[in-house]
C-alpha cells in the first residue's frame, strides 16, 4: 500500500499515493518529512534524493551531510520504519538541461558517500539499507539527460523491489477460521488485565484483512474495575 500526500502518475491504478516532488532538494524534503511520516506512518521509506542538489550546484560539499541529517530525522521520527537509501541515477549532458559531464562526476562523487552514511547507521542498530540505483540505469534510459523513460523506471523499480523483499516481513499464513470472525480468539486475555490510570488513553492496533468483508463492531477487553466511557473508531 503506497502512501503519501500526493496522488498522481501515468498509470490507471488506484494505489497512486506517493511523496515524490519535482525539483526538490535534500533540504526541501527535510523541511516536510516529519509531517509526512506522522500523517502517513509508512512501514518503509524509499529515499532517492540529491539529483536536484547536483543540477542546481547547491552546496554540494555539504550534500552528504544533509542527506545524513535527513536520514537521522526519518529514523528519529519513525524509529520502527525501514529506510532504503538509494544512490541517484546518472546525469547525461543535454541541451535541454544545460548539463555537462561535470554534473555526472558530481553525481558519482555524491553517490560515493552514501554507502558509508548508511553503514554507520546500520552498525548503530538503525533499520537503514543502501540501494545502488546508479549502475542499473543506462544513458539511453534518460529522456532529457535527467528524467527516466519507462525502461529506466522499470530498472529502478526492479532495484527497489529486490530491496523491499529484504525488509518487508512475509505475510502471515491464511487463517482457517470461519467468519463472522475476529482478530482475537474468544479465550484471549491480556497479560496485564488492567492498570491504574486517571488520564485518558488512546490505544490502537493495525491489521490487514485476508479477504473483502465488513466490520460490524469494535470490541475491546475491559478490566473488572474499568467503569469509564469509551469510544471505538476505525480508520481506513
Amino acid at each position: 500500500d503506497f502512501v503519501g500526500p500526493a496522488a498522481n502518475g501515468p498509470f490507471e491504478i488506484e494505489d497512486r499515493q506517493h511523496s515524490g516532488w519535482r525539483g526538490w532538494r535534500i533540504d526541501e524534503i527535510d523541511a516536510s518529512v516529519g509531517d509526512w511520516l506522522t500523517a502517513h506512518r509508512p512501514d518503509v521509506v524509499m529515499l532517492m534524493i540529491g539529483t536536484n542538489d547536483v543540477l542546481q550546484d547547491y552546496q554540494l560539499d555539504s550534500a552528504p551531510a544533509r542527506l545524513a541529517a535527513l536520514i537521522d530525522k526519518i529514523v528519529a521520527t519513525a524509529p520502527d520504519t525501514g529506510v532504503l537509501v538509494a544512490s541517484i541515477p546518472p546525469i547525461a549532458p543535454t541541451e535541454t538541461w544545460g548539463t555537462t559531464e561535470v554534473d555526472d562526476q558530481q553525481a558519482r562523487a555524491y553517490n560515493a558517500e552514501i554507502p558509508a552514511i548508511v553503514s554507520q547507521r546500520a552498525a548503530a542498530g538503525k533499520n537503514v539499507s543502501f540501494v545502488d540505483i546508479y549502475p542499473a540505469v543506462h544513458a539511453e534510459d534518460l529522456i532529457d539527460g535527467v528524467h527516466l523513460d519507462a525502461f529506466g523506471y522499470r530498472r529502478v523499480a526492479e532495484q527497489w523491489r529486490a530491496a523491499l523483499k529484504s525488509v518487508i516481513d512475509a505475510p502471515p499464513p491464511a487463517s482457517d477460521r470461519a467468519c463472522p470472525c475476529s482478530i482475537w480468539n474468544t479465550t484471549d486475555t491480556p497479560a496485564t488485565p488492567q492498570v491504574t490510570s486517571t488520564t485518558a488513553r488512546e490505544l490502537g492496533i493495525r491489521f490487514r484483512t485476508e479477504r473483502d468483508g465488513h466490520i460490524n463492531g469494535v470490541r475491546f477487553f475491559k478490566g473488572p474495575n474499568n467503569t469509564g466511557t469509551h469510544k471505538g473508531r476505525v480508520w481506513t
